[in-house]
């Protein structure tokens, strides 16, 4: 996925790779959702959009569920995904429709479709069978079977996200995702999620938000995990761990994660004396 300005969309390409900051935001800005609860819904019209990328919309529902899993196990992030099951929106426009860049209004008049997808709150993963240029899918201004899948966050406001689109590329026989395991498909759907709660793409080759998805699993690097404690850091008691994140605009490595856990040991003791401080003082 390519994130450039606040209005463009995530693209997730099979081989070509981006270089990024590590982490960096959706919009190079903080947004994130103002609810640390987020539902996942998976699309499903009757219309078997997923058909070309070799999947049901059952084994769609199972996909997502497992992206979901992936980052609700980070004991630092208070957010917190749920798979809703799925929605069946009574038509045809999240399949077929435009995938509508964000703006202050919506649709903005760059969405020139006459079929849009519809605005959402919390987060809708589907199928999508628009091989239209310029709209869902497009490299150089064409249609590209290569592309896997993207991400919009269609509803925002101020900055905080309403809600998001991710649409997986099933638009012809030949959409790369077809040729995916599971394993690859549900790490695709995962690093779509990071874009859809307002993660951009990490330059670290091995960490799950980065832009080329060769050799990926659906396993989350410390990169992935500070970029969405970042933006969903636990609320604590004032009793809590000692950690530290840095800047977002800096090309400096992280911590390693020795740093972390150290910090995290220590935060724990200094609450464990503070709280039994009374005592030492009997």
């Amino acid at each position: 996925m390519f994130v450039t300005k606040f209005k463009t969309f995530s693209f997730l390409f099979l081989l070509l790779p981006s270089a990024a900051q590590c982490f960096t935001l959706y919009a190079n800005v903080s947004i994130q959702f103002d609810t640390d609860e987020v539902k996942v819904f998976t699309l499903d019209d009757g219309s078997n959009a997923c058909a070309n990328a070799g999947f049901t919309e059952d084994d769609l529902e199972t996909y997502v569920k497992a992206a979901v899993k992936v980052w609700n196990k980070i004991p630092t992030s208070s957010l917190k995904l749920e798979a809703a099951g799925k929605f069946d929106p009574g038509n045809t426009d999240f399949t077929t429709g435009e995938l509508c860049l964000w703006d202050s209004v919506y649709p903005p008049a760059s969405c020139a479709s006459a079929t849009k997808v519809p605005q959402v709150s919390h987060i809708y993963v589907g199928c999508s069978t628009n091989a239209n240029d310029n709209e869902n899918f497009p490299s150089n201004d064409v249609y590209s079977t290569n592309i896997l899948a993207s991400t919009s966050i269609n509803n925002i406001s101020g900055r905080n996200i309403i809600g998001s689109v991710i649409l997986l590329n099933a638009a012809d026989p030949a959409v790369a995702i077809a040729a995916l395991n599971d394993e690859e498909i549900i790490a695709t759907i995962a690093h779509e999620m990071g874009h859809a709660i307002g993660l951009g793409h990490s330059e670290k080759s091995y960490a799950l938000m980065h832009a080329s998805l060769i050799g990926k699993k659906n396993n989350l690097s410390e990169d992935d995990v500070q970029g969405v404690t970042y933006l969903y850091p636990v609320k604590l008691d004032g009793c809590g761990m000692l950690a530290t994140i840095q800047d977002i605009n800096s090309n400096n490595d992280s911590q390693g994660p020795g740093s972390f856990f150290f910090n995290m040991i220590l935060g724990f003791l200094i609450c464990v004396v503070l709280k039994l401080r009374p005592k030492f003082l009997a």
